[in-house]
């Protein structure tokens, strides 16, 4: 007599080990797996090379660069910076319970304006408006050094990109506010981004440029 077989169609088979492989996602093993997966991806990103103000840029904080992010512009009070705006850049996870909402609706049905995405790119666009500003008072002001500026513009941009990669190698697909790290991820990369090409205009170009 022949042992009888444990599944009865490959069917079931595989879907018992879909089952199994999500279950083991969500133990602390499999999370410690899926981080060692990130950052493996990462240095395999790192060996495609693109370079702004001298610094190596990932591909990935590239592409993420060229999104174009949305913003509700019904939130009008400040909310959180997600730690982006501070050095050394570091992100800081929001209370997203604590975000408002248009008319008081629920965030899961309501438009997308209505959505973590729009309301904490709210938040985002604010600060690119008072940093834009502050930028172009200090880069227009009589006897500027260009060397000078370049430096910290440098300087930034390294500190902003370690954190970048931090926070990208921290991230695991089934782990927990994984929509708001996505939405870190995009800021950062794109506040990196403005900053240089800000940067050169003003270099290449000069007060009447920019």
């Amino acid at each position: 007599m022949g042992r009888r077989s444990k599944y009865l169609t490959a069917d079931a088979k595989r879907a018992a080990k879909k089952a199994q492989a999500q279950l083991y996602r969500q133990t602390e093993k499999g999370k410690e797996a899926r981080r060692r997966e990130n950052k493996k991806q990462t240095d395999k990103q790192r060996a495609r090379k693109l370079t702004w103000v001298g610094v190596l840029i990932l591909l990935e904080l590239y592409t993420r660069s060229q999104k174009t992010l949305r913003a509700s512009f019904a939130v009008q009070d400040p909310g959180p910076l997600m730690g982006l705006w501070t050095s050394p850049y570091e992100f800081a996870m929001p209370d997203v319970s604590l975000l408002p909402t248009i008319d008081g609706g629920n965030r899961a049905k309501a438009s997308i304006w209505n959505s973590c995405v729009a309301v904490l790119g709210a938040y985002q666009y604010g600060e690119v408006i008072e940093t834009g500003w502050r930028c172009f008072e200090q880069w227009t002001a009589d006897h500027l050094v260009l060397d000078e500026v370049e430096v910290q513009v440098k300087e930034e941009v390294v500190e902003r990109l370690e954190a970048w990669v931090c926070l990208a190698d921290s991230m695991t697909e089934d782990g927990r506010d994984v929509e708001v790290v996505e939405i870190g991820l995009d800021w950062g990369a794109k506040i990196i981004r403005m900053l240089v090409e800000e940067w050169e205009m003003r270099k290449d170009d000069g007060d009447a440029g920019y």
